[in-house]
């Protein structure tokens, strides 16, 4: 799948953001980020790692560093490493979320 935009209501359907794709992963986050609609508010932003009860994924530390996150500073933001398959992790992001 591309990372046109016209594909991007199929994401959802697509669950492995893989190091080839993280590219693509970047592209639309920086337009999200530029958006005239979110680029002036303060909304926050939560990453989910997901995928963490497999071998060979990239850490939440490593996403963060290709994904330039910590260059965030007109937002607040967190990334949560979970496994959607088991739970782990998403508490931690929706806990966040709350404050």
């Amino acid at each position: 799948m591309s990372g046109q935009g016209r594909y991007r209501n199929l994401w959802e359907h697509y669950y492995n953001v893989d190091r080839l794709r993280i590219s693509v992963v970047k592209e639309e986050l920086d337009t999200l980020l530029f958006h005239p609609d979110i680029k002036h508010t303060r909304t926050p932003i939560l990453f989910f790692a997901n995928k963490m009860d497999l071998k060979n994924v990239m850490s939440s530390d490593t996403l963060t560093n290709i994904l330039k996150l910590d260059d965030i500073q007109h937002k607040p933001w967190s990334i949560c490493s979970c496994s959607a398959m088991t739970g782990e992790g998403i508490q931690d992001g929706i806990q966040w979320l709350q404050g």
